[in-house]
């Protein structure tokens, strides 16, 4: 599905179109075609080439995909992210949906505003803008217009 990156460690419960319209249906958004294909094939899963260099020229590291269904019976998938993330009182912006994290607590998102629908972001949850960030935009950092660039975009760590 990406030209220069596999997925790893992929949930072995594959998921249906099912799940993803209970999904959409509960929170009101509809998935890219990308992550749909994703979901489908992978349900999760982490890059093999894992790492972008932000705009301080640092290296951070793309985790895992968050699962809609774990083999393990986990409950902490995508749908429980979700919920969190929509619920009035988080400080997460409304117009992003989480779909992987890294170690230290960065979001990866594609975007629900309409001109860049399925445009991937970072929301680095490190920034200082203020008191309120779901307010401020500057915390959600501009990666990719797409799954694909960003999957294609990401490199190996040189250091492992």
């Amino acid at each position: 599905m990406y030209k220069n990156n596999k997925l790893l460690d992929v949930e072995k419960t594959k998921i249906t179109e099912n799940d993803l319209r209970d999904i959409e249906e509960t929170y009101n958004i509809i998935f890219p075609d990308s992550f749909r294909k994703h979901y489908l094939m992978y349900n999760g899963g982490r890059p093999e080439k894992n790492i972008f260099i932000d705009k301080d020229g640092e290296k951070q590291e793309c985790g895992y995909f968050h699962a809609i269904k774990y083999d393990n019976g986990d409950e902490w998938g995508l749908k429980r992210k979700l919920k969190i993330d929509f619920d009035e009182e988080s400080i997460f912006p409304k117009w992003l949906v989480s779909f992987a994290d890294n170690f230290i607590g960065m979001e990866f998102c594609w975007s629900l505003r309409k001109e860049e629908y399925g445009a991937i972001y970072y929301w680095d949850c490190d920034a200082n803008y203020g008191d309120d960030p779901s307010k401020s935009d500057d915390y959600a950092v501009f990666l990719a217009n797409s799954l694909e660039e960003f999957m294609n975009m990401l490199i190996e760590d040189d250091e492992e």
